[in-house]
């Protein structure tokens, strides 16, 4: 069947957005929903591809940088996005999932061309940084969701899997669920000390 559809002028071709994902939480699937719905390519952006490797540049939160805060190998949040996308209903020829080093602008702008448009959401004082830092690159950067009050963090879910509290598992998409208890993410996120009395 042929799509006799007018291109919409005002939408971009290639889109991105981009999180740490650890772990992929409702408000991030609402966000990477939302980013497709405005263009007709997503690239999914997965920053921190090496946690232990990160630059003195970054000016994230402290605890970004903790193993307890990144139980997740790069492989593992992309096999996570793809998985939680396609049960969303997300064609799969509508997105990619890559790396979004923005501890390295230089290597991100070769990643990601200027040209395509980045989606983001501010929730923190983090999140306006790499607003500013985006746009001093040349992306054209578009907020979706400004969020600062009722919002679900992954450092409260990674702190919920820990205490073994079962609630964690209504703040992620099911998909996500799955996959996490395949990985038995309880057993990686279970304090050393818990681990020594084994």
């Amino acid at each position: 069947m042929v799509d006799h559809r007018q291109p919409d002028p005002g939408r971009p071709r290639d889109g991105s957005a981009h999180g740490r994902f650890q772990v992929l939480h409702l408000d991030h699937l609402a966000y990477l929903l939302a980013a497709a719905d405005n263009c007709d390519f997503l690239r999914v952006g997965v920053t921190q591809r090496d946690p232990h490797r990160l630059l003195s540049s970054h000016h994230g939160a402290a605890h970004r940088h903790q193993p307890q805060a990144n139980p997740l190998t790069y492989p593992e949040r992309v096999t996570m996005i793809r998985r939680t996308l396609l049960a969303a209903g997300l064609d799969r020829d509508r997105f990619t999932v890559q790396p979004f080093p923005i501890e390295q602008p230089a290597l991100l702008t070769s990643l990601i061309p200027t040209s395509v448009v980045a989606y983001t959401t501010i929730c923190d004082e983090w999140n306006v940084r790499k607003v500013e830092l985006l746009r001093g690159l040349g992306y054209d950067v578009r907020v979706l969701f400004h969020r600062t009050a009722d919002r679900i963090t992954g450092s409260a879910i990674r702190q919920m899997i820990r205490q073994r509290r079962t609630e964690w598992q209504a703040l992620v998409p099911p998909a996500c669920r799955d996959y996490l208890l395949e990985l038995d993410i309880e057993q990686r996120l279970r304090p050393p000390a818990e681990e020594a009395q084994q």
